[in-house]
């Protein structure tokens, strides 16, 4: 059987999605399992969009990596998409980190900016050229605004293409210490169109086009 042709999105991933977001709307997008908070959808959107401004507000600036040491919670898609938006890199690192272990991590990433939970502060004390934003106080600023800010209102002045780093996760670390991996757009839109396709078609190889220039991939 010939590859199955698949016409991978060259628009930013993080355009893809919120797209997704405005086509379902009112739809459930997440919940939280502990406290049964949703958010819908469009929640996702407009709070994203908030998100993007306050980053932006801060000074997070396009292919910079930003440490994010939070639990799973609903607002961690929120700050992946808010920092997308500046052209910015999400990098997540355990909430239960060592000093030792943060210390690596923003040698690797050289990051300026780092979101931590208040509960993290004797962690964070005295940490030079960072930036520590605690996400108690930047979840507030998405709640009090007063006026729903649509997204035409971001003003969108980084040029973000497929080959923009888009998240920045590190390694597990089994044959040392963890490694910073850079993905890109391209790789999260490849990987998803892959497991959309693989999931209609149940083939195990396609053949991907991205700008025109065919690429194999075996699933």
């Amino acid at each position: 059987m010939d590859p199955l042709p698949l016409i991978v999105p060259v628009e930013p991933f993080h355009v893809q999605l919120l797209k997704s977001c405005e086509r379902y709307g009112n739809d459930v997008a997440l919940t939280d399992s502990e406290t049964e908070r949703s958010l819908t959808f469009r929640d996702v959107h407009l709070l994203s969009v908030r998100m993007a401004t306050e980053f932006k507000k801060i000074g997070v600036e396009k292919g910079e990596i930003v440490l994010c040491a939070l639990p799973n919670c609903l607002e961690y898609p929120l700050i992946f998409l808010g920092l997308a938006m500046n052209g910015a890199v999400l990098s997540g690192v355990p909430h239960d980190l060592k000093q030792y272990e943060l210390s690596e991590y923003l040698r690797q990433t050289r990051s300026r900016f780092l979101v931590a939970c208040k509960d993290q502060s004797e962690l964070v004390q005295g940490l030079d050229h960072v930036k520590v934003i605690f996400a108690e106080s930047l979840f507030d600023s998405l709640d009090n605004s007063d006026v729903p800010l649509p997204e035409s209102d971001f003003v969108h002045d980084a040029t973000i293409g497929p080959d923009s780093i888009l998240l920045a996760p590190f390694s597990s670390g089994t044959t040392g210490t963890p490694k910073c991996a850079l993905l890109t757009h391209e790789n999260y839109s490849a990987a998803t169109a892959s497991l959309k396709a693989y999931s209609i078609y149940e083939t195990k190889k396609y053949k991907f086009r991205v700008n025109g220039t065919f690429k194999n991939y075996t699933a």
